[in-house]
């Protein structure tokens, strides 16, 4: 027998929380148990001492294994099965890259970009169909991003949902649709489109309160957006969607967080079942920024409300980042494949090229991307969080030029904390 190297720890109320990330199990115990201290000290000369009961319970949980299982193999095979899922597929749509705001942060160039096309679209309708006989599909999921994907609404999205709902039952698979929008331009006609075909998901923009959103978030014409927003978010919780309200916090921001939800006071308790919120560092910011955010998800929550975890939003061995997916694609306007929404969509970032029967004609890029794994990182394969953070993404692989060091730059002591957080996160049922 030998101790699992993905075994972490967690002080908790007292107690010490053991988490092993590989397995996904957990433990509690006294923080001054002989197996508290035989576990993290790594003694294992000293596991007879723990019993036969306790050892056949941690050999169970796989805090301990048999000294002939290889870790960083059974890693690498459930990354593959997580990341080769093979039932279903996730297809992201821009239907123009074009956007009605003007949001300084934003690395797109907006100007002057069209919409799909008729071909483009045809050419969407036949992947789908594509997707959908395959009798491996089980479930297809799109979603719509952009640019801003409602100036798209009557010529983009209309037609591909509803084709996307015919085939759908003619194959009796199942599909679900969400949106990225900043909300501005929906109006309650396309949010009950929307409901009736299967799109009741949202993730949905702004920028602190009212006063410092209609700073940042304005159209072409400066006008103020806030309080439009949100009563297009109250409406579509009233009608039973999900949201997630994204808050981008800069240097600049300063959010008070009771002013915030003092906008959701008249919500039903379904409503806000259905609200999460998710606090995120604008990109360009300073790493100071990092400690406002967390004060924020906490304060949040200390109101009863949903807010996904800022720091841990980093994909795990059991749920890495949609760009890591064998069965996933991005298309831009003109049939152009992308791996990634967080970078810019440039010529040097194309992975294939999407043809009017659907098929689609991929370069040396993609098939680069789906390669890609952690494990190829040296100092990734040596790290006990390795699961729990699986280098980031496979984006971030692709840019790190380096595979001797910590793709997010952590100290030894940056990873403890971010086990703790992780595993404090896990505990509080917040999903990772």
């Amino acid at each position: 027998m030998k101790i699992s190297k993905y075994n972490t720890f967690a002080s908790y109320k007292g107690k010490i929380i053991i988490y092993n990330s590989l397995w996904n199990t957990c433990i509690m115990t006294n923080a001054d148990s002989v197996l508290y201290f035989i576990l993290k000290s790594r003694e294992e000369e000293k596991l007879d001492s723990l019993g036969t009961e306790i050892l056949k319970q941690l050999h169970d949980k796989r805090f301990i294994v048999n000294s002939s299982v290889d870790e960083i193999k059974e890693l690498q095979r459930l990354l593959n099965s997580t990341n080769n899922r093979g039932d279903y597929y996730i297809l992201t749509i821009n239907p123009t890259l074009s956007c009605n705001f003007r949001c300084w942060y934003c690395y797109e160039n907006h100007s002057n970009k069209p919409l799909m096309s008729h071909n483009d679209i045809l050419s969407i309708t036949n992947l789908i169909e594509r997707i959908l006989r395959n009798p491996s599909i089980n479930h297809l999921a799109i979603n719509f991003f952009g640019g801003e994907p409602l100036l798209g609404f009557s010529k983009v999205i209309k037609p591909i949902t509803e084709s996307a709902l015919q085939t759908s039952k003619k194959y009796k698979k199942k599909y679900s649709i969400s949106l990225t929008t900043n909300g501005y331009l929906l109006s309650h006609e396309q949010a009950l489109f929307f409901q009736k075909h299967n799109i009741s998901n949202y993730q949905i923009t702004i920028d602190g309160n009212r006063e410092r959103h209609n700073e940042i978030r304005t159209d072409k014409k400066k006008s103020e957006t806030y309080d439009k927003i949100i009563k297009n978010v109250k409406y579509i919780l009233s009608i039973g969607c999900n949201v997630i309200l994204r808050l981008n916090i800069s240097d600049q921001t300063n959010m008070d967080v009771p002013l915030l939800l003092k906008d959701f006071s008249d919500i039903s308790p379904k409503e806000k079942r259905n609200l999460c919120f998710s606090v995120q560092k604008v990109w360009q910011a300073s790493d100071a920024v990092f400690e406002t955010v967390r004060n924020i998800v906490n304060e949040i929550r200390t109101y009863g409300y949903k807010c996904q975890p800022f720091e841990l939003s980093y994909y795990n061995i059991h749920n890495t980042c949609y760009s890591d997916k064998t069965n996933h694609l991005i298309i831009n306007p003109h049939g152009e494949i992308f791996g990634c929404t967080a970078r810019e969509f440039n010529k040097e970032n194309i992975e294939g090229k999407l043809h009017q029967d659907g098929s689609i004609i991929y370069n040396e890029k993609r098939k680069t991307r789906i390669q890609m794994s952690p494990l190829e990182n040296v100092e990734c394969r040596q790290c006990f969080i390795l699961p729990m953070c699986i280098g980031g993404c496979k984006q971030r692989l692709l840019e790190n030029k380096k595979f001797d060091r910590c793709p997010h730059g952590f100290s030894e002591s940056d990873k403890q904390r971010f086990a703790e957080q992780y595993i404090l996160e896990k505990l509080n049922n917040i999903q990772l």
